[in-house]
């Protein structure tokens, strides 16, 4: 039998592979080996099995349609730059593509890059604040060859197309350093690609640039200094509720605090907290990291999901503990967060004690300051006056008088009408009185009655303020909040 058995650098050349690459396809189980001592054996039957299972090599895309869109993509960032054309694409190759398209998505300030088999080629999209736009049809020949590249930066397997692949990339632009968290699925069309853009200079902003109105960044500087409790930040996937969170943490770290997080995956790593990952590849739940953390004796404890009945009861555990935990949640608004609670377990009195406050957070788009015009409001139409209503009943009146804005569209803003993002908040203080209500079973919406009448703004109110004061405008406000 040993005589049947090949050496490494033996087996690497049947397979027509490195040694190291052998090594990591043995590490993920892809290529059965043996150890003998401290060396690996292979045995030729093992090998021929996986030389009959890879998937085919990737086929090159043709060199003058690599060109064509190297072209193009160099026209697009001297025009969003208005600076002289660089050498980027000099080389000519599909890695010279993949740059000028990264380049031109941080250029264009794009949150999200959109890879998607279509009509017989390949479409390019960018999410670009909060909504996709059409970048590129890009012929059909080139769409393997682009996506293997973008697997191999990724630190994916770049010939797997037949399950998904995560991975992520490290880029440098300008001055600014940025993370790629890219997504890779087969479809019944070809594989489709997701990037999601980390810019760290823009997740760590600070609490000043957020869009938060002077009362609501004085409760979350005072809940944030409290010694212990629960702090809650809800929204969806791409409501800012990360940068949200990582500002709040960048404010309360210091020499004399342990902070620590739960996460799956860290989506941005922060100089002086311990960040543990859990999840499928970490081989470690939310609540097996939960209690490991507590261990650790953390006067600052984030936990970025909450997906079961442990986990729940586990934070709660650690507010009560002496530390100060902070949760993220899917929940709609704030009020819903009390109730989410008790329903997955925690028990209304571990609620009513230690829950501090929440925060629910959206993004919405600003208007354009570069066209920016008067927009005229009939005061007396119903779809008016019932929005002046919810606003009012949330807690801010607006006044007679107040001039609306919309965005006329102009080259800044590439004819959108709007220019950035801003934050929208909703601060629930957990008062008393808020505590009484849900030990006695109060639904979502009397505790927001409770809230707002001790001072929080909801959501559409706070969307209206900033409409008020010029900021947005009351078709975008329409767009993010739900109006009943």
């Amino acid at each position: 039998m040993e005589n049947d058995l090949l050496p490494m650098e033996e087996a690497a050349h049947v397979l027509g592979i490195s040694k190291p690459t052998l090594y990591r396809l043995v590490s993920q189980g892809a290529v059965h080996g043996l150890k003998a001592g401290k060396q690996w054996r292979f045995r030729r039957e093992d090998l021929n099995a996986y030389l009959e299972q890879i998937p085919t090599p990737v086929p090159p895309a043709p060199p003058g349609i690599i060109a064509t869109e190297i072209a193009f993509f160099a026209g697009e960032l001297q025009h969003i730059r208005q600076e002289p054309p660089d050498d980027s694409g000099s080389s000519g190759d599909v890695n010279s593509l993949f740059d000028l398209l990264i380049r031109n998505a941080l250029a264009t300030g794009a949150s999200d890059i959109h890879l998607e088999p279509a009509a017989g080629g390949l479409r390019l999209r960018y999410r670009v604040d909060g909504l996709l736009h059409i970048i590129r049809q890009m012929p059909a020949a080139l769409r393997e060859s682009l996506i293997a590249t973008i697997k191999e930066h990724a630190q994916m397997n770049p010939t797997e197309r037949r399950q998904p692949q995560d991975g992520r990339i490290r880029y440098d632009f300008g001055a600014k350093e940025f993370e790629l968290r890219v997504s890779c699925i087969p479809t019944v069309d070809g594989e489709t690609v997701v990037a999601r853009i980390t810019d760290r200079s823009q997740v760590l902003i600070g609490l000043d640039r957020l869009g938060l109105s002077p009362e609501d960044r004085a409760r979350l500087d005072d809940w944030r200094q409290q010694p212990n409790g629960l702090v809650v930040v809800t929204g969806p996937a791409g409501s800012g509720r990360s940068t949200l969170i990582y500002s709040l943490l960048l404010a309360a770290n210091g020499p004399g605090k342990k902070l620590l997080t739960v996460e799956d995956p860290v989506e941005l790593r922060l100089d002086g907290v311990s960040q543990i990952p859990v999840g499928r590849r970490a081989g470690l739940s939310f609540a097996q990291g939960l209690r490991a953390a507590l261990r650790q004796d953390p006067d600052i404890l984030y936990v970025g999901e909450v997906p079961d009945a442990d986990t729940a009861r586990l934070i709660h555990e650690a507010a009560s503990l002496g530390s100060l935990a902070m949760a993220a949640l899917p929940a709609g608004r704030a009020a819903d967060v009390p109730m989410w609670m008790i329903d997955r377990g925690v028990e209304p009195f571990l609620v009513s004690s230690y829950l501090a406050g929440v925060v629910t957070v959206r993004l919405l788009r600003r208007v354009c300051t570069e066209c920016r015009e008067p927009v005229p409001v009939s005061a007396g139409t119903p779809a008016f006056e019932h929005l002046c209503q919810l606003s009012a009943d949330g807690g801010f009146v607006v006044s007679e008088g107040t001039v609306f804005y919309r965005g006329r569209g102009c080259s800044t803003c590439r004819g959108s009408g709007y220019k950035g993002r801003t934050g929208l908040f909703e601060l629930m203080p957990f008062s008393p009185e808020l505590g009484s209500a849900v030990l006695g079973g109060a639904a979502p919406d009397e505790i927001e009655a409770i809230a707002v009448a001790a001072g929080m703004k909801t959501l559409l109110a706070d969307g209206m303020r900033k409409a008020a004061e010029g900021v947005t405008t009351l078709d975008e406000i329409m767009r993010v909040v739900t109006v009943a």
